[in-house]
């Protein structure tokens, strides 16, 4: 099969482990992104790059950056992938300031289901942080950068646990500061807490390096119940943000919360319908300040 050819039309970044570019395809009449990463000796054992390209080769779902094709060459891969004309969601959300609570609910579901169709095929992320979410110009938000990505079952069906611990430090759950073998979808669930927080407050609640950060991660339930948020991202928060990996909500509990709507303000609910691209909001009155399906 002949490769499409690519124009690299300038550097968007460097990534954690490669550089990343905004490509034009001139075959197909398309911008997209490649992704160059460079390693030595046999491509087999480059468990990064192999884990990558399998991850974003088998997830196909609106909400996760789709894939194209890899070109490999002599010690350098080329992943293709489409473009998110929007940016991503760190400097959305730092351009903003603030965001209101309607946003934060239509872009934070949007993760959950990508986050959830990564896990119902046993595939952790393990980089989940405002930089790896991206959006489109329409705010449809794509997760992206499956560079630490790994499979968490193995082919004879068997739970695969964690033994490296990379990652943004501010996003990484306690198991994996404290350098445990961890199962990395409940890590991924930490992660996900660390992400509403900095879509809500617009910085993490976590600062410094790692003893500090542990010892902060230790008292974080009194700062979500002590904030002013809504009483869906507190008890969101409150059940991701456990110091016991096992305690964490699982994500297709949470979609089911935030699929079933969100409380936009505090005079109502917002349930969100999709029917094609189209998305209607409509609004009814709080029954008694609860929201149905969360836990007392």
């Amino acid at each position: 099969m002949e490769r499409k050819t690519y124009k690299v039309i300038c550097k968007i970044s460097d990534g954690g482990f490669g550089e990343i570019y905004k490509v034009s395809s001139p075959s197909i009449n398309e911008i997209l992104v490649l992704k160059h990463l460079k390693f030595r000796g046999n491509l087999n054992e480059q468990t990064y790059i192999k884990n990558e390209i399998s991850s974003l080769s088998s997830l196909r779902h609106e909400n996760i950056i789709s894939f194209r094709e890899v070109v490999v060459k002599s010690e350098e891969v080329n992943i293709i992938m489409e473009y998110a004309d929007g940016g991503n969601l760190e400097d959305f959300v730092s351009e903003h300031k603030t965001i209101c609570n309607t946003l934060v609910v239509d872009i934070f579901i949007q993760i959950l289901k990508a986050v959830e169709f990564c896990h119902q095929n046993n595939i952790a992320h393990r980089d989940i942080t405002p930089s790896n979410v991206l959006m489109l110009r329409n705010r449809t938000i794509k997760l992206a950068d499956f560079g630490l990505s790994m499979k968490c079952m193995s082919t004879a069906g068997h739970p695969l646990l964690c033994d490296d611990f990379l990652g943004n430090r501010l996003f990484s759950a306690p198991e994996v500061l404290r350098g445990i073998v961890h199962d990395a979808i409940l890590a991924d669930l930490w992660n996900l807490g660390v992400l509403l927080y900095f879509i809500m407050f617009t910085r993490t609640p976590f600062t410094g390096y790692d003893e500090e950060i542990l010892v902060q991660q230790q008292t974080i339930g009194n700062t979500i119940t002590t904030s002013h948020c809504i009483d869906l991202f507190q008890r969101t928060l409150l059940n991701l943000l456990k110091i016991i990996p096992c305690d964490r909500t699982c994500v297709s509990k949470l979609a089911e919360w935030f699929g079933a709507g969100g409380r936009a303000d505090t005079d109502a609910y917002v349930f969100r319908f999709r029917r094609g691209k189209i998305a209607y909001m409509t609004y009814f009155p709080i029954l008694e300040g609860k929201f149905p399906g969360l836990p007392s």
